[in-house]
């Protein structure tokens, strides 16, 4: 059995991996349909927010030393583990239109299948369950409030910026699976 400072190390380890993984995707090259990037500064904010919660994570699990928590570590490792799972999903539904930015382009679909038949932004429900995921299995109380300050408002404003031109893009076929499809989260009715 490991001892209580290896499992006390466990959390860290998973949470360097975790942003590793997820850095590490910006720099993979993927067969995609180039476009115009109409914005950059959401993309931005949701890097550093984002980013920000892992590191204050890691440091208020280091200062206030809760040590490893079996039930906690295990619930975020799999909420963790569920956001490679539906980012997976949703970049493979999205083929070669799948972009980081905000990315438009003339021969663009409108993607409803896959996870997109449950939620409109399966990515960003990916974030979401990945910082989650990371703030559970670290038992990071405080740093839950840098992400509903930091990283929410981030979220929403590239939403908002993204639902702006899928609707100029699509018009009234994206308008109705607005209103049959919530936004990001599948359990708050049809249309958070």
């Amino acid at each position: 059995m490991p001892s209580q400072s290896t499992l006390d190390l466990l959390p860290v380890i998973c949470a360097i991996a975790l942003y590793a993984a997820r850095i590490r995707e910006f720099f993979v090259k993927r067969n995609v349909v180039t476009g115009q990037i109409n914005e950059r500064a959401t993309f931005l904010a949701l890097l550093v927010s984002g980013t920000l919660v892992i590191i204050l994570a890691l440091v208020e699990y280091l200062v206030r030393g809760t040590g490893f928590h079996p039930v906690l570590f295990t619930a975020g490792l799999i909420v963790a583990a569920l956001s490679f799972v539906v980012r997976a999903a949703a970049v493979r539904a999205l083929g070669r239109m799948w972009s980081v930015h905000i990315e438009i382009r003339r021969e663009h679909e409108l993607v409803k299948d896959g996870p997109f038949a449950w939620v409109r932004h399966p990515i960003y429900l990916a974030a979401i369950l990945e910082l989650v995921g990371a703030m559970l299995f670290m038992n990071s109380l405080y740093t839950w409030i840098l992400f509903v300050v930091a990283f929410v408002p981030s979220l929403v404003a590239r939403i908002r910026l993204e639902e702006r031109a899928m609707i100029a893009q699509f018009g009234d076929a994206y308008n109705t699976y607005r209103r049959t499809t919530p936004a990001v989260l599948p359990w708050r009715g049809r249309t958070c």
